[in-house]
């Protein structure tokens, strides 16, 4: 839809200035072509959940393993960070989505002679799959929303990521440009 170029600035050097792929007048939205988009989001709320521990290994699957070596993708949409957070991203109409799930064995040892308990953990496998959202899956928005409906993400990052991923529906992208201009003084003249 959009790139707020002060949004990401540090990963892209690109200090202010936007840059819009959408024809507000033709009503004509995503003429940059095609563009692909690819998230991942953790808890919060829980250090113990399976993407908040895996977070690391999920941003080299999906950055260098998967998007990379296997698909190809080697360029950012210009002036936009090819990775960076939600926040420093360009505005789109949705991002794909995965998410980790792990086989795990737990060991437990007693030590009478010492009194200690030792528990180590032994990670057997990690798959990455599409995510699981509430009403959709392999969707960034959806897997946000279904994090915060488990308590796992606030109101406030639910709506910053609501913020960036504005709907694929017809007219939401440039609806979301023209909120945009609005920021910067400029409208549309009918």
């Amino acid at each position: 839809c959009y790139i707020d170029h002060t949004r990401g600035s540090k990963a892209s050097h690109v200090d202010s200035g936007f840059s819009i792929f959408g024809d507000l007048k033709t009503g004509k939205e995503n003429i940059e072509g095609s563009v692909h988009c690819h998230g991942f989001a953790w808890s919060d709320t829980d250090p113990l959940h399976t993407d908040t521990i895996f977070k690391g290994n999920l941003l080299f699957y999906v950055s260098m393993y998967d998007h990379l070596t296997q698909r190809g993708y080697a360029r950012n949409i210009p002036g936009s960070p090819m990775c960076a957070c939600a926040e420093n991203m360009a505005v789109v109409t949705r991002a794909d989505c995965t998410q980790i799930a792990s086989s795990e064995a737990t060991t437990i040892q007693w030590t009478a002679s010492t009194t200690t308990l030792e528990a180590s953990i032994n990670v057997k496998d990690l798959a990455f799959n599409a995510c699981t959202g509430l009403d959709a899956n392999n969707n960034l928005e959806e897997r946000v929303r279904k994090l915060h409906d488990q308590g796992h993400v606030s109101d406030a990052q639910l709506g910053a990521v609501q913020e960036v991923l504005v709907g694929s529906d017809a007219g939401e992208c440039n609806a979301a440009i023209e909120t945009f201009l609005v920021t910067k003084n400029i409208t549309r003249i009918p």
